[in-house]
């Protein structure tokens, strides 16, 4: 009985300090861990776009064949990502229009992600020729920061960017098995009869890059990472004919993705009029760089970074951009040399250019978001320098640094973004963190303004400060119509009738709009003017 009990006990020990216990446990850590970071989430209201984009969209509330088919051939509020809707309309008949469960469902699957990407890190640093212990210990400090890292916060805490997550879910599947068929492929070829799973892993590896792109037409540069893995980690001597070839369903699903995406979005893309070519290549070289210092130091973010900022310091965004050619240079020059560091620079690169600024869509030049699948690549380029230098052998000083920058980034990283998911409760504090942030602009105005218009208390207090957002709204544009006619009514319902009529007026001097007329008249029959509104009302009746 003792012997068995001892047998047991040594199993169990040796078990506990086995890899699959650590992967086990590291991978269950950041999964938890991330929950509780983000679990200031689980309290807040929809905001943004979440209500146009869910709440009022019809074709979420049942699976019927007539919706399922619609989000597969339909454009659907500007986005095309039928496996995105799918999950949302599964939100909406689990919970219905409760907020907070379905933001349970947003850091759930940040946690699927995030240990996703843990064991990819893993497995390329093991491929990469790192010993399993620092591959695991690298990976899981790798994994953690990205998890609970502050740029996180947009993409979990903002239900209409879930798309980003399911993306990233399934790109990196797909790129896990992109690894595997090539390694397969290396044992085929050297004529290992066990290795003939080689044409399996890549038809995985091109499905889960198809349902990526079904979920969000994010990462359509995706083949060109696969190229970029082949020159730095592929041993077989294929010219790059054959890696073209090989990848041409890849740059298939790409093209008509990226027309998907166009099509849907080009109603919001600013011309060349609006922004320059050579403003948008400042714009997209300076971002590479922004980006990277908004990695190391997580500070002051914004759910909103209005382009008129960009305006406003361009002399600072062309230094940057000059600092990016450098570092680009400096790159192309020493890649042989450095390639751990310099695979991960132009991953990161690659990724991001289509949302760097040269296709301009929207009023931002940047956004928090655009970081959760772009920084992929320098998390595991740390995970890589801890696997590095925590081996026996390294300098203790080394690791003394090591330990010591970890430790500063596993305390604040929780901290910052534990405050920043609290801006997303709802959106008085959205807009409120953005104006305080210094990225003052029209439509954080304009969308409080909003807020407070629809609050169910329709309180003096509420209209007040409605009418204040408006009027600061039309600082930043005297011209705009949506402020000028959301503040007329508010004026209305307050009395002030001749303030309200000097909004109408110059709202019907820029367009014709007959709700503004009707208030208008409404306004003057308030005043007195009950003969002439009735001569008007007959006359516009005719009309």
């Amino acid at each position: 009985m003792n012997i068995t009990t001892n047998n047991n006990k040594e199993k169990y020990i040796k078990f506990a300090f086995s890899k699959n216990f650590k992967t086990i446990f590291f991978s269950s850590f950041i999964f938890v861990f991330s929950h509780i970071v983000f679990s200031p989430s689980l309290k807040n209201d929809f905001v943004w776009d979440d209500l146009r984009n869910f709440a009022g969209n019809i074709h979420l509330k049942n699976f019927s064949w007539e919706n399922l088919k619609y989000f597969f051939t339909s454009i659907d509020n500007d986005n095309y990502f039928p496996i995105t809707w799918l999950s949302i309309a599964l939100d909406y008949n689990l919970w219905g229009e409760n907020p907070h469960l379905w933001h349970l469902t947003n850091i759930i699957l940040h946690g699927i992600a995030s240990v996703i990407f843990f064991l990819l890190s893993y497995f390329l640093l093991s491929k990469i020729g790192f010993h399993i212990r620092e591959s695991l210990n690298g990976a899981f400090i790798g994994g953690l920061l990205f998890s609970i890292h502050p740029l996180r916060v947009e993409t979990v805490c903002w239900l209409s960017t879930r798309a980003d997550i399911l993306c990233a879910i399934f790109l990196q599947s797909s790129l896990f098995f992109y690894i595997k068929y090539f390694n397969s492929e290396e044992m085929r070829n050297s004529q290992d009869s066990r290795h003939n799973l080689s044409f399996y892993f890549y038809l995985l590896s091109l499905f889960f890059c198809l349902i990526s792109f079904l979920c969000r037409p994010w990462a359509i540069t995706f083949p060109f990472i696969l190229l970029l893995l082949d020159f730095y980690m592929r041993k077989s001597q294929n010219s790059l004919l054959q890696l073209l070839i090989e990848k041409l369903p890849f740059f298939f699903m790409s093209m008509i993705f990226a027309f998907l995406a166009y099509k849907a979005k080009s109603y919001a893309m600013l011309s060349f009029d609006e922004v320059r070519i050579f403003d948008r290549l400042i714009l997209m070289l300076s971002n590479f760089l922004f980006y990277i210092y908004k990695t190391i130091f997580p500070l002051n973010l914004s759910p909103l970074y209005p382009l008129d900022y960009f305006k406003n310091n361009f002399v600072f965004f062309f230094f940057s951009a000059q600092v990016t050619v450098f570092i680009l240079i400096f790159c192309i020059i020493m890649h042989e040399k450095f390639r751990i560091i310099f695979l991960p620079v132009f991953a990161y690169m690659i990724i991001l250019l289509p949302v760097s600024g040269i296709s301009q869509v929207g009023i931002q030049f940047a956004a928090d978001r655009y970081t959760y699948i772009s920084t992929m690549p320098f998390f595991i380029l740390f995970a890589s320098i801890i696997a590095k230098y925590s081996t026996p052998y390294t300098k203790k000083i080394i690791k003394f640094l090591i330990f010591v920058l970890f430790t500063s980034a596993l305390t604040f990283f929780p901290i910052l973004s534990f405050k920043q998911s609290k801006i997303w409760e709802n959106d008085y504090s959205l807009w409120t963190h953005v104006i305080q942030s210094g990225y003052e602009t029209k439509d954080a105005y304009y969308n409080r303004g909003c807020y407070f218009v629809f609050l169910p208390d329709k309180s003096i207090k509420n209209y007040l400060n409605a009418e204040n957002d408006f009027t600061m709204a039309l600082e930043f544009d005297p011209q705009d119509l949506n402020s000028l006619k959301n503040r007329a009514k508010i004026r209305i319902n307050l009395g002030k009738y001749r303030e309200a009529i000097e909004d109408l007026e110059k709202l019907t001097s820029i367009k014709n709009d007959s709700d503004a007329i009707l208030d208008k008249v409404y306004a003057l029959e308030k005043l007195g003017y009950l003969g002439f509104t009735e001569k008007f009302k007959k006359y516009y009746i005719i009309i």
